[in-house]
């Protein structure tokens, strides 16, 4: 059989299968996280579904690897790797390391090595322009009048400085300018450019970027790799934070997003297929071999969609562990797409 081959035709019409799901995030309303239908249900459901017909048709499913950050061993390990299996990935790619060393000591692909990815079939996906943590967060602490820091339940937002915050219930709002971050006796908090002078629940209240700096970080990141000749349709989002306020702003400009969840597995369900609210993991770090293994299984038996991370600037990510996995996936008969090519077909 064609590995090269993902739930193709098999008397099932796609846009039948395409019926939606939902995922709500935090709600500034009532401050509660409400929780997402099961979109894996169907697996259990007692009468043949329509992922059994991909089975029963041998379609063995598909993989989208994605690799982070866009650090040189994307094009040094990974890419010679792929090769061998005339497999493509998805690179996430941070604009503002075009331009400069982010100062973390690693070195970044160029536009002319990713310009060579493209060339081989593989995808320039968004990073953001500053690998910035894009989601809101509730406060842990009231804010009372007079207020000039806010406590998060993280503080990612802190830095970089000179950023845009809103501060929302859901009926009133605030904005105010990050000057920078710190712990004091109360914990850890956002240091503001000026004092709040309403007052705020923390329970029902988030701080997130407002929306002309969530545009920036999407909407530029874009712009930019568009401008050194790259096609880019899709984002990874930094921290693997995404929730409604992301989703919200992504969809101005992307199809899809490699990462809505990545505390539910892997293995995403081709029926009610969402771009925005797909499963991602992790294919070398913070896995085992066995668990990469059964995941493989269960895309191969039911015709799945796998999405699969990995930092190649972390030394656990070698090119023979990069090489065993690509090997698992060809043993099984699993097309390894892009995300933009896998959106693409289950849209």
């Amino acid at each position: 059989m064609d590995r090269r081959k993902f739930i193709a035709a098999t008397g099932v019409s796609f846009s039948a299968l395409m019926a939606g799901c939902s995922r709500s995030g935090f709600d500034v309303e009532s401050g509660t996280n409400a929780e997402s239908k099961d979109d894996d249900s169907s697996d259990t459901a007692s009468e043949p579904s329509d992922q059994d017909q991909f089975s029963r048709h041998g379609e063995n499913g598909a993989v989208v690897i994605t690799y982070d950050d866009a650090p040189l061993q994307d094009y040094t390990q990974a890419f010679p790797v792929h090769q061998e299996f005339d497999a493509p990935a998805t690179i996430g790619v941070v604009t503002d390391s075009l331009t400069r060393d982010r100062d973390d000591g690693v070195r970044w692909m160029n536009v002319d090595q990713l310009s060579i990815l493209q060339s081989h079939g593989w995808e320039i996906a968004s990073h953001t322009t500053s690998h910035a943590d894009l989601d809101q967060a509730r406060l842990t602490e009231d804010i009372v009048p007079g207020d000039d820091r806010i406590y998060p339940t993280r503080t990612t937002h802190a830095d970089p400085a000179e950023k845009s915050l809103e501060i929302t219930d859901g009926e009133k709002s605030v904005t105010r300018t990050v000057l920078g971050g710190g712990t004091d006796g109360t914990g850890s908090y956002i240091q503001l450019d000026e004092e709040i002078n309403q007052s705020f629940d923390a329970e029902s209240t988030v701080e997130r970027y407002t929306s002309s700096e969530m545009n920036h970080f999407l909407g530029d990141s874009k712009a930019i790799l568009e401008e050194e000749g790259f096609t880019v349709d899709t984002l990874i989002a930094p921290y693997d934070a995404f929730g409604e306020w992301v989703r919200r702003h992504a969809k101005q400009y992307y199809i899809g997003v490699a990462n809505a969840y990545v505390t539910r597995g892997r293995v995403n369900s081709p029926i009610d297929f969402d771009p925005f609210e797909t499963k991602r993991g992790y294919f070398i770090e913070e896995t085992s071999r066995d668990v990469i293994e059964d995941d493989l299984d269960e895309i191969a038996r039911n015709g799945s969609l796998g999405i699969f991370a990995a930092h190649t600037e972390k030394d656990v990510v070698s090119p023979e562990e990069i090489r065993t996995t690509l090997e698992m996936i060809d043993d099984r008969g699993i097309e390894v797409l892009t995300l933009r090519d896998a959106i693409t077909r289950l849209s």
